[in-house]
């Protein structure tokens, strides 16, 4: 049940997609679904058309949700971007994943001026996410746009996804930041 959820619960920008749309044949059995999560950065329930709001038209997330499956209870786990990134794609809390606040790399953002705890840098490689689970179960996984839960040898590609495709996120560590990892 819980890699159900956690399979649902897909992260960052993540796509995972069915075999036959990469090329492949599809694996004997029965048709699997595809699955699109979308995770957009301080979008709320009530920015969306299909979720009550009238003043904002949103006909093509809209029609993804007619189609598909909507999250009516769903709770954040720490709403900040990085530890809530790291949540949504391990399963685990951010305060197990010492992952519990920004990220830095933003020096002229006034809350990164703040004192922070010790956090690490990115997630271990050797957290299961879940695009491990998704290639268990047959899928192509793709994450795109923004990442921000590892720099460099901790990027989606190396934690189980089969592409990625960073899009527009600005997400550059700065020259000044240390750490154990970069920040895209």
């Amino acid at each position: 049940m819980f890699n159900f959820l956690r399979s649902l619960l897909a992260a960052g920008a993540v796509l995972g997609v069915s075999l036959p749309l990469f090329g492949r044949a599809a694996a004997a059995g029965p048709a699997r679904p595809n699955i699109v999560f979308i995770l957009a950065d301080d979008l709320g329930i009530n920015d969306l058309h299909c979720y009550g709001r009238r003043d904002h038209h949103t006909p093509h997330l809209d029609r993804l949700a007619a189609q598909g499956m909507r999250f009516t209870s769903a709770y954040c786990a720490q709403p900040i971007c990085s530890p809530s990134r790291a949540a949504i794609l391990t399963g685990k809390t951010p305060a197990r994943l010492h992952l519990t606040t920004y990220l830095p790399g933003r020096p002229d953002c006034v809350s990164q001026k703040v004192l922070h705890p010790e956090i690490e840098m990115q997630v271990p490689l050797g957290e299961r996410m879940l695009a491990n689970d998704f290639k268990a179960a047959g899928y192509v996984s793709a994450a795109i746009g923004k990442w921000h839960v590892g720099g460099q040898g901790f990027g989606p590609l190396e934690h189980g996804f089969d592409f990625y495709h960073p899009g527009e996120a600005n997400t550059t560590p700065s020259a000044t930041e240390g750490g154990k990892g970069s920040t895209t």
